[in-house]
């Protein structure tokens, strides 16, 4: 794309969880009567399962948290969350919802003269396979708009073209200092098919 903005938005960090429980796909090829459907069809060697005690919303929240301690970014940076699965628990509470009430929680860590105001923007995107792509363009066209939205704010009395700041910490690297527009895109799912299908590995 040539259009500088554009340019100028990217994934800063990423955080991987897998449940610590998992099925050999060598024992479930036999349980199956499909030998080397999984293994070497698809290169798996390990399917992770949640048990009883997880689900999206709390793979979520953990992932989340690792992220947020281990950049020490102030949540109040956080301007959206967007969510990508097909295994909602809730289909009347969002697990977005979840994630903003973990970053309150969060916020908590930052004296700050302003509070989490918890007006974060986003929703979940439920659907197989393409949630969390739908989520990732979402937010990538947020920050962009973001981006332009002070770009013209700033540039309105100027005669000069828009150019975006290159020389911001947060365009070379989580700066958890920089004022720069920042999104979340959370992707958790738990795979459920029935006997025979391929089971892809879940996790967030």
């Amino acid at each position: 794309m040539t259009d500088r903005r554009w340019r100028d938005v990217g994934i800063l960090d990423i955080e991987v969880y897998f449940p610590n429980t998992f099925v050999s796909q060598a024992d479930l090829e036999k349980a199956e009567g499909c030998e080397g459907k999984f293994t070497v069809g698809l290169g798996q060697k390990n399917m992770a399962v949640c048990t009883d005690r997880e689900d999206s919303v709390s793979m979520a929240l953990t992932v989340v948290e690792r992220l947020m301690k281990r950049t020490g970014l102030d949540p109040r940076r956080i301007g959206r969350v967007d969510v990508g699965t097909e295994s909602a628990v809730d289909k009347s509470k969002g697990i977005k919802s979840h994630l903003v009430g973990l970053l309150a929680q969060l916020s908590l860590d930052f004296p700050s003269s302003s509070p989490f105001s918890g007006s974060v923007e986003g929703s979940d995107h439920v659907g197989a396979c393409y949630g969390g792509t739908a989520g990732l363009l979402d937010s990538a066209n947020w920050v962009s708009s973001r981006l332009l939205h002070s770009l013209i704010s700033s540039s309105s009395s100027s005669s000069e073209s828009l150019s975006l700041p290159l020389n911001d910490p947060v365009l070379s690297g989580l700066d958890p200092h920089s004022q720069s527009p920042l999104a979340l895109v959370v992707c958790s799912d738990i795979a459920t098919y029935p006997a025979g299908p391929a089971r892809p590995t879940g996790g967030a």
